[in-house]
């Protein structure tokens, strides 16, 4: 039963895209509401202009765009506490507070990761923050045109939160309890360096020289084939598999403090974080 004190408690975009107010989940009616409600929920706070609302959800929007968009929103603001959805800046805004839409808090903890520098903190925030992912962002709305690049974004966050958190469970000397989630992840990005960086060290931490160098040599075929060397964290990450550089190592070690292997890994980039061969 509604009240007149009722409020949003949460909107959902790292997964199907979801509300739910105090009395309880929103039922927000079909995909074309549902992105409505996505794309100010991106912007949660600031207006989104009609333009805007009419460009991204269609990539040929019809004659009569404007007064669809009219009437989604009309029927979101039906099902949603009075309030909710404002009228702004030539368009429409949600106003609820940010930490409320799982997409912002889950960058908040991405924001506090990259500038913390304790290791145990930054392991229990980002895997707090992991929870917050039911499935593919925008899984059910992203067919429109604004999803691609929103959608992009909060996968690429995704990928950073769990490199922090390596570079974090490492500080911690964690190494061997990484192994497996590693191994898993370099298998679904084969070219992101500071996974594998992550998971030679992991098994030279584990006393698997032999596996740590065979890791090393997979990620630079891997590289290869796609005319990319090996940048400064694998090669560095291998020299530690040699024992050529030792653990100890203040920019090299598992020891290393979470904003060590930050400056570190975040200097090369992220999809691929090879060198591209001349």
């Amino acid at each position: 039963m509604r009240t007149e004190d009722e409020v949003v408690t949460g909107i959902g975009l790292l997964g199907p895209v979801t509300a739910s107010r105090t009395s309880g989940p929103v039922d927000l009616g079909g995909a074309q509401r549902r992105a409505v409600l996505a794309r100010l929920a991106l912007s949660v706070g600031r207006a989104v202009t009609a333009d805007a609302l009419v460009d991204g959800l269609w990539a040929e929007p019809p004659p009569t765009a404007r007064k669809i968009l009219q009437v989604q929103v009309s029927r979101l603001r039906a099902a949603l506490p009075p309030g909710t959805v404002a009228t702004a800046g030539g368009g429409y805004r949600l106003d609820v507070e940010p930490e409320r839409v799982d997409a912002h808090r889950f960058e908040q903890a991405v924001a506090f990761a990259r500038s913390a520098t304790a290791p145990d903190r930054v392991v229990a925030r980002l895997r707090e923050a992991d929870v917050l992912w039911r499935g593919p962002a925008l899984a059910d709305v992203g067919d429109v045109p604004f999803a691609a690049p929103a959608v992009a974004r909060l996968e690429e966050a995704r990928m950073e939160a769990v490199e922090l958190r390596v570079g974090a469970a490492l500080a911690l000397g964690r190494g061997t309890e990484l192994v497996a989630e590693l191994e898993a992840l370099v298998h679904e990005q084969p070219l992101r360096e500071r996974l594998w960086s992550g998971l030679v060290i992991a098994l030279h931490t584990g006393g698997r020289q032999a596996d740590a160098l065979r890791a090393y040599e997979r990620a630079r075929v891997n590289l290869a084939d796609v005319g990319l060397s090996p940048g400064p964290d694998l090669r560095r990450a291998h020299d530690i598999a040699l024992d050529v550089v030792a653990p100890t190592s203040p920019r090299t070690t598992s020891r290393c403090s979470p904003r060590c292997h930050r400056r570190s890994w975040t200097r090369t980039g992220a999809a691929t974080v090879g060198r591209r061969d001349a």
